[in-house]
Formats: structure tokens, C-alpha cells, sequence
């Protein structure tokens, strides 16, 4: 599976060149392929499942011990100018975020898969859904992505649609970056790094320490902040 938009196929190759993944799989939302994400999360015991007479379908998740919610002076707003970040937002300029995204993603998908997930919040043909691609190379995210939104093929699709239609094609969906490999590297640097908001491409990048409710942060702030 891949893409007629050559913007999307392009950043792919792009994050995938930084953080050198073995192997790049895109998402297509099937019932078969939500199951195996499950299987492959259970095995690793990150994932457990419950009593199937209780509580059938039911897993427990358990984060990391350092799990925090996000803190207000590691969150930034990359804009042009300080300006136009809105003066109760913490600002960066987007050069210095990606630089230092950059640096956090760079090698860090290493003997892991690199999952392409496409999606789209809010019904398909909706004229207010919004739909972006998360890259991540966490499964754990990659399956709930599947339950909060419509992912997959429908939603790429509707991003190849409007790739057709549009001739603001870098702007018509979200990028997302998300990462779990190199965890232990993270953490000794967590409290150094924050998350990004890149308001002109659409673009949040966060790495994550496989952190509960934080782990799918990057499409909370697509919902909350960059639509």
C-alpha cells in the first residue's frame, strides 16, 4: 500500500530516511489488520487483556512510570513571528522546532516498523472533517488511532481526493510524528523537550514515552489547536 499524493509519499520517505525503520507499513483500517496490532501489543506484554467473561475486549494498558500530562512551559507554538503565537503561548520559531525534532526522531525507529496512519476525524464525506497522517512507530498508537478515528484506506483516499482538488496541497492535511524507540534516551532528556506546534504546515511532532493518555498527544492538538 502507498500513495498517488506525492507530498505524503515524499514526507514518508523523508521521516523514514531519518529514523531508519526496518520495515514501513501503512495502516489501512481493516478488521484483520486491528487484530494483528493487538496480537503484536499482547506479546509484547504491553498490552493485557482482561477476563473475556467480564469485561470481553478489554485490555489494560499500563504507561510508563514517568508519565506526565503535557506541561504549559514545554509546549510551543512555531510560528513566523512571536506574534502571531498569541501572547499566553510559549513560542519557537520553526526552523529551531525542527531542528530540534529533528534531532530527537533522527535514528530512533532503529529494528522497529515505521506505521503510516492515515485518518480522518469526523465522518469521511464530511465537508468539516479533517483528515491528517500520523507516522509512528509505536502499534499500541497505531491501533487506537483506529478506534478514535476513521483510519486507513477511506481516510487516504479522501486525502488523495483533495490532493486532486486543491492546489494548497501542503496545507489540506495534518503531518503527525510520534515516537517510542530509543525510550530510555528519552527519558534522560524528557524534561529538555516539549511538544511542537507547527500551525503553518499543519505539523506536530512529539516524542513520547509510551505515556498513557499522552501517547496519542500529537492528534489531541491536531483536534484542539492546528484545525
Amino acid at each position: 500500500m502507498t500513495t498517488s499524493n506525492a507530498a505524503l509519499r515524499r514526507w514518508v520517505d523523508e521521516v523514514a530516511a531519518l529514523t531508519k525503520p526496518a520495515a514501513v507499513r501503512w495502516c489501512d483500517g481493516s478488521d484483520a489488520e486491528y487484530q494483528q496490532l493487538l496480537d503484536q501489543v499482547v506479546a509484547s506484554v504491553d498490552l493485557l487483556p482482561l477476563n473475556p467473561a467480564t469485561h470481553p475486549n478489554c485490555y489494560l494498558h499500563r504507561s510508563d512510570p514517568s508519565d506526565v500530562a503535557r506541561v504549559e512551559h514545554l509546549t510551543f507554538v512555531c510560528t513566523p513571528t512571536r506574534d502571531a503565537a498569541g501572547p499566553n503561548n510559549n513560542w519557537m520559531s520553526p526552523e529551531e522546532a525542527h531542528a530540534q525534532m529533528n534531532g530527537l526522531f533522527a535514528g530512533a525507529m532503529q529494528g522497529r516498523t515505521l506505521y503510516v496512519v492515515p485518518y480522518c476525524m469526523g465522518p469521511i464525506d464530511s465537508p468539516y472533517a479533517r483528515c491528517g497522517v500520523e507516522i509512528t512507530d509505536s502499534a499500541y498508537v497505531a491501533a487506537n488511532m483506529r478506534l478514535m478515528t476513521r483510519m486507513g484506506t477511506a481516510a487516504l483516499k479522501r486525502i488523495e481526493g483533495e490532493f486532486r482538488r486543491s492546489k494548497i496541497v501542503e496545507q489540506r492535511w495534518a503531518r503527525l510524528r510520534h515516537r517510542e524507540g530509543a525510550l530510555a534516551e528519552y527519558i534522560a532528556s524528557l524534561r529538555d523537550e516539549g511538544l511542537l506546534i507547527d500551525e503553518i504546515v499543519l505539523g506536530v511532532a512529539g516524542p513520547d514515552p509510551d505515556a498513557g493518555g499522552e501517547i496519542t498527544v500529537p492528534i489531541q492538538v491536531h483536534a484542539i489547536r492546528a484545525v
